[in-house]
């Protein structure tokens, strides 16, 4: 059948996966299909729908629209029509030659296989008007991406992989759709990331379509990246992501594209610390437009994020891969003018060994090498060293003989033979260690500035007015080392001065000399040490709470035990947050006058006059240190103020006399200062104590002792009922239960307290139980089990504020899950035994006779015989009118019976 093609117009898709038969909105006039458009596939078998690339047959029944009757003759035409208005105006692409209806108004049409997804229409080509239409649907595939979560409010970008041999047709256009999540975009409109181009964002329907390079799938891969501000989720929920593909003559209608395939993608909360990269990828020859250029090596790079969120803590890690080889040197560095072997085992991201590469060094290491030749001689290595183009390689292994004659850091570069950089190495060639190094100091003290002498020998003799370049390396990379140049020239006697060396830090630095071309060099090392601290006041290093005290600090060069004028300072020690633990106010006088700014002085000996207060609302313990020169000497902790009560308890009504003492946080008498008592005020004599004349009345409530002006400085004292002040008894706990182990998964505790006085409170397994107080309390608790054993503590406490306390292991033994042949007796291991009803409705049928029915009450005692059949074997005593007679029965209906053994 001949075919024409033509454009179609782009619309949104709509994928129907099923037959419509008639188009209902569309006024024709003349001619009807009878009972609709009949479809079969080529083997003349129903169908319901149909697909790009399958056959069909088309099948109907033409009659008049008015009387029924057969249209004979008639010209029917099959293929795709423009809509407009209702009707059809004209062919648009794809029609099929005319059919004929027959005698009876029947024609049937035959397409051996749809190229295109779309609207093919039933056209009377003798009334001009369209019958109805059959739905080609796309082919469906399934997307892989190559993440499946992003997160809200970030850039990010991900690969949408096609199934291999999806497409077929070599010309061939698509879009990505994703919807179902809110976006936004900024000055997006026509801009181009990658391989995508940013079309339209519909908000309503939440819906981002991108326009997708036609070059894209030669890969089998879409690199999707929000990118630059353009575009990202502001809500959280499952995206789906959905590719179109348009082929053919119809490559840009994407109403009915040919190829269609969806799959989802989570956006994911940002509430908690998340961390998402703007790419997945990159490569060792590419590594875009990132800080990534340090990147030496194919594999999988992992990014480490470390954030704080109020006092919480966040360590959260993403990875990205890496494009190239995996490289392995025999040695990453040599001596200089000294010749060395060097072997590169490269290898594939799978382990697999590349034979098919080649080993250069790189564009700025050209002239720091020369390499031995097959023969023997040496040349420049200015580009290739080794090649499979010229070398049979073998296991990934390429070999060379090099020498280097420049001294610094360089590097080779590892390549497929078309010059793509597949994996870097760095190399470094080193000086001679021919210079002897030496100081006139072995160290120095942190925060002291000094001036360290150093002298030049090589072989035993002053290297003099040379000039020397220096490099330094500490070894607390955090450090800060000052004051030292870049190079220096030595005197007639081979020395050189670093003018005042400074270092903030304890740590080794490690000098290394050179000569001005690197060809020789020497080191030495230098020890950064803390200087000698001796904190003489307070000697418990405790600092009272609010109160003024007293810092004492000296400080010594440990090198010589001498006097060291140094930086002391005192700092409030900070929580996570870097909040403050006290509020840290230091005085230069005793008189508490005269502030000192920042908390620090420059001085060997020093005194120093404090008050430190505990922050409160910090959830750290409040601390203060001593730094001297920045270096952490002592940590001092501020503790508050004791009040101890030579009575803790006092009864309603009854005058007391009580001792109230106080001391600070070293425990020395606070003197002459004032507490309250339940708000009255005393003031302490010079043992930090005085004694209270106290009547409680109205009321038990406690009675609360403070020291003035220190509100966390407190303590209570109880108000008991009248004739309680002389108890000290605590009640007694029994636990009434015959057997702590049970097969259930809960146990009923009977516990029975008892007290002198009264029972006031019971705590059973860390719930309140309300009862009465009174001198004996009896309770039945509720408690639920776990497997195995239960520790279940008990706590009764009286009316004078004693507690005992009592603790029991309730063991929970699962009955065991009887074996696939069991009878289904669940009493059998009773039988023999004399067993007891715990049920309160029990039917008993009694042989021999069978007919007498007895209704057995709950607590009544028998012998288990065992289960026969479905029938509980029992022997039970009766009354009857001639006495108790001993009967052999049978339980029936387990929905009213129970027993347990009462051996």
């Amino acid at each position: 059948m001949a075919k024409l093609k033509h454009k179609k117009p782009i619309a949104i898709l709509t994928i129907v996966a099923f037959l419509l038969s008639m188009l209902p909105a569309m006024a024709f006039a003349g001619s009807k299909l009878a009972t609709g458009i009949a479809l079969y596939n080529l083997d003349n078998q129903p169908i319901t729908s149909v697909k790009k690339g399958e056959g069909a047959i088309i099948k109907g029944r033409l009659v008049d629209d008015t009387t029924g009757d057969p249209l004979t003759g008639k010209t029917i035409i099959f293929g795709v029509y423009n809509e407009q208005d209702g009707t059809i105006a004209s062919v648009t692409y794809e029609t099929y030659a005319p059919v004929q209806t027959d005698d009876a108004g029947n024609f049937s049409l035959t397409v051996p296989k749809f190229i295109y997804s779309a609207k093919y229409f039933v056209y009377d080509d003798t009334n001009k008007q369209a019958l109805g239409y059959v739905l080609v649907n796309p082919v469906t595939f399934t997307p892989t991406l190559s993440t499946t979560t992003v997160l809200k409010g970030a850039y990010q970008s991900f690969d949408i992989s096609i199934p291999a041999n999806t497409v077929t047709e070599t010309a061939y256009n698509a879009k990505v759709v994703i919807s179902g999540v809110a976006a936004v975009y900024g000055n997006a409109a026509g801009s181009t990331v990658d391989e995508v181009t940013y079309e339209s964002y519909d908000p309503t329907k939440k819906e981002l379509t991108l326009s997708v390079d036609s070059s894209a799938l030669n890969d089998g891969k879409i690199n999707i990246n929000f990118d630059d501000g353009k575009i990202k989720f502001t809500e959280t929920g499952t995206a789906t992501v959905t590719v179109k593909i348009a082929v053919g003559a119809q490559n840009m209608d994407f109403t009915y594209p040919e190829y269609v395939g969806s799959a989802n993608l989570t956006v994911a909360g940002n509430d908690d610390l998340n961390i998402a990269l703007s790419t997945n990828k990159t490569s060792v020859s590419n590594p875009r437009n990132y800080d990534l250029a340090g990147i030496t090596q194919g594999g999988t790079l992992t990014l480490t994020v470390k954030a704080k969120k109020g006092a919480t803590e966040y360590v959260k890690t993403a990875t990205m891969s890496v494009d190239g080889y995996v490289v392995t040197p025999s040695v990453t560095s040599a001596t200089y003018d000294t010749e060395f072997p060097i072997k590169f085992i490269v290898k594939d991201l799978n382990g697999n060994f590349i034979n098919n590469a080649q080993v250069v060094v790189n564009s700025s290491s050209t002239a720091a090498f020369v390499y031995k030749a097959s023969d023997g001689k040496y040349y420049p290595a200015t580009s290739v060293i080794v090649s499979a183009q010229n070398t049979n390689i073998n296991n990934g292994e390429y070999n060379a003989t090099l020498k280097g004659v420049l001294v610094d850091k360089f590097g080779f570069e590892i390549k497929k033979l078309d010059g793509t950089v597949m994996a870097k190495v760095p190399f470094e060639v080193l000086g001679l260690n021919t210079l002897s190094v030496s100081a006139d100091k072995a160290s120095v003290v942190v925060g002291n500035s000094d001036n360290v002498v150093i002298t030049i020998q090589e072989n035993g003799s002053a290297v003099s007015n040379k000039q020397f370049n220096i490099t330094s390396k500490f070894s607390d990379t955090s450090a800060t080392v000052q004051n030292i140049n870049s190079s220096y020239t030595t005197d007639a006697y081979g020395k050189f001065t670093i003018q005042g060396l400074n270092i903030n830090k304890v740590g080794t630095l490690t000098l290394t000399v050179s000569t001005t071309d690197n060809k020789k060099l020497g080191t030495l090392t230098i020890n950064a040490v803390a200087p000698k601290v001796y904190v003489d006041v307070p000697a418990d290093n405790v600092l009272t709470d609010g109160f003024k005290e007293t810092v004492a600090v000296r400080v010594y060069d440990p090198r010589n035990d001498k006097e060291l004028t140094a930086n002391i300072q005192l700092v409030a020690v900070q929580d996570s947050n870097n909040a403050n633990t006290v509020n840290l106010l230091t005085y230069s006088d005793k008189d508490y006058s005269n502030l000192i700014a920042s908390n620090s002085v420059t001085a060997a000996t020093y005194m120093f006059y404090v008050i430190a207060s505990d922050v409160a609302t910090v959830n750290a313990a409040p601390q203060v240190q001593i730094k001297v020169n920045g270096v952490v000497a002592s940590t001092l902790d501020v503790k508050p103020h004791t009040i101890t009560l030579d009575k803790t308890s006092i009864e309603l009504n009854k005058p007391s006399f009580i001792t109230v003492t106080v001391k600070d946080a070293h425990g020395k008498a606070v003197a002459n200062k004032t507490i309250t008592f339940d708000g009255q005020s005393y003031t302490l004599g010079d043992d930090g104590s005085v004694v209270v004349y106290y009547t409680a009345e109205k009321s038990t409530a406690d009675r609360i002792v403070k020291l003035a002006g220190y509100d966390n400085v407190v303590a209570k004292v109880k108000v008991l009922p009248p004739g309680t002040a002389n108890d000290t008894t605590a009640p007694t706990i029994e636990v009434l239960n015959s057997s702590l182990t049970v097969n259930t998964s809960y146990i009923l505790l009977n516990i029975k307290a008892t007290d002198d006085n009264k029972v006031t409170n019971l705590i059973v397994g860390e719930k309140a139980v309300s009862i009465l107080a009174n001198k004996e309390v009896n309770t039945v608790v509720k408690i639920d089990l776990v497997e195995g054993d239960n520790p279940v503590v008990i706590q009764a406490s009286d009316a004078a504020g004693n507690v005992a306390t009592k603790t029991i292991t309730v063991k929970y033994e699962k009955p065991a899950t009887p074996p696939a042949n069991n009878t289904g007796d669940k009493y059998s291991k009773y039988v023999g035994q004399m067993v007891q009803l715990t049920y309160t409705k029990t039917n008993l049928r009694v042989a021999p006779n069978g007919k007498l029915l007895v209704t057995l009450q709950k607590g009544y005692k028998m012998r288990y015989l065992g289960r026969e059949g479905v029938w509980n074997k029992v022997r039970v005593s009766i009354w009857t009118k001639s006495g108790y007679k001993t009967y052999t029965g049978y339980i029936y209906d387990p929905n009213f019976w129970a027993l347990t053994s009462i051996q």
